[in-house]
């Protein structure tokens, strides 16, 4: 009975110890802080990476978008051509990301029977924090992890024509003409393709000075010009007397200088005698702006005139005013 008892006290002093043990919650929420810490920790610096991945994502996705692009505006329209114009953009978009690793065996264009270009591409993220604290999630998941994206750009048609109208008036003389063959020549080699199948471009060059040459086509434009009528008995009538010109200018429009001229705003005047600037002679002008001594030379249309490339007045000339042409037709 004393064995069997002693048996009995100790196994219900374990059976207590037991439930004393079960009923002690203390040390509980450190036990389970140190069984999850490992987890937090993977999440927390894997969370870093995830997010580079999704600005690595972004970024790629603007450079292939830009090398898509390129290949669509390119005159292309075989694959590998496509592919080399739109790889090279490619690198050259990524090359402000250092920290990625273009697969350019996962990179391709490709032109669809629809005249769409499609670009896809992959890259390489290398990992930093997870990396770093914790070698075991780069050994589970590599050093670098997979980006992709993919681009579709509509390839409309490219048929392109272009007129371009060159100022070659005297006004145009000495360096500005130069400086515009030079604009036009690099314009001719932007706008004009040097492959013209499947699209063409077209430019047009179109002088732009005192009048056009249209050729056969002047009657189709402007209609057909009547013809001349023969004129007999013309009789020029003069009114006043003549004043000499002391000075006209080189300018537009010509002033003329002449002492106590005595003419009014919009008579018409006739100048003869001109040396040096012989473009004014045997022609009826139309007076404005006048002053007492000056006046300005306007065509009887109401254009200044110019002067400015004329030679240079040297005296004799003489003007009057002009009033009226009898004629016999």
């Amino acid at each position: 009975m004393g064995l069997k008892s002693w048996i009995d006290g100790v196994a219900g002093g374990a059976r207590g110890l037991a439930k004393r043990f079960a009923g002690d919650v203390r040390g509980n929420v450190a036990m389970l802080f140190g069984l999850s810490l490992p987890v937090l920790i993977l999440m927390t610096f894997g969370g870093v990476d995830i997010h580079r991945m999704s600005t690595v994502r972004v970024n790629l996705q603007d450079a292939l978008d830009a090398a898509a692009l390129a290949a669509a505006r390119s005159p292309y329209t075989t694959n590998a051509d496509l592919q080399r114009v739109g790889l090279a953009a490619l690198k050259a978009n990524l090359q402000a990301y250092p920290n990625v690793t273009l697969e350019e065996g996962q990179t391709s264009f490709v032109l669809t029977g629809d005249d769409v270009v499609v670009a896809d591409a992959r890259v390489q993220v290398k990992t930093l924090v997870a990396n770093i604290f914790l070698p075991p999630y780069g050994q589970l998941m590599d050093d670098y992890l997979p980006v992709g994206s993919h681009s579709e750009v509509d390839r409309s048609s490219r048929n392109l024509e272009v007129s371009l109208v060159l100022d070659v008036t005297g006004s145009m003389s000495g360096q500005r003409i130069l400086d515009l063959k030079q604009a036009a020549k690099e314009l001719v080699d932007i706008v004009v393709q040097p492959v013209q199948t499947p699209y063409y471009s077209k430019l047009a060059l179109v002088p732009y000075s005192m009048g056009v040459n249209l050729g056969s086509n002047a009657n189709a434009v402007r209609g057909t010009p009547t013809g001349s009528t023969n004129i007999t008995g013309a009789v020029i009538n003069f009114t006043g007397s003549e004043k000499s010109i002391s000075a006209a200018t080189k300018e537009r429009p010509v002033e003329i200088t002449s002492s106590n001229h005595g003419f009014n705003n919009n008579d018409v005047v006739w100048i003869t005698g001109a040396s040096g600037m012989t473009q004014l002679n045997n022609k009826a002008y139309q007076v404005r702006n006048k002053t007492s001594n000056t006046f300005e030379l306007y065509t009887l249309s109401g254009y200044r005139v110019d002067g400015r490339y004329w030679g240079t007045y040297s005296g004799n000339a003489k003007v009057l005013r002009f009033h009226y042409i009898d004629s016999s037709v």
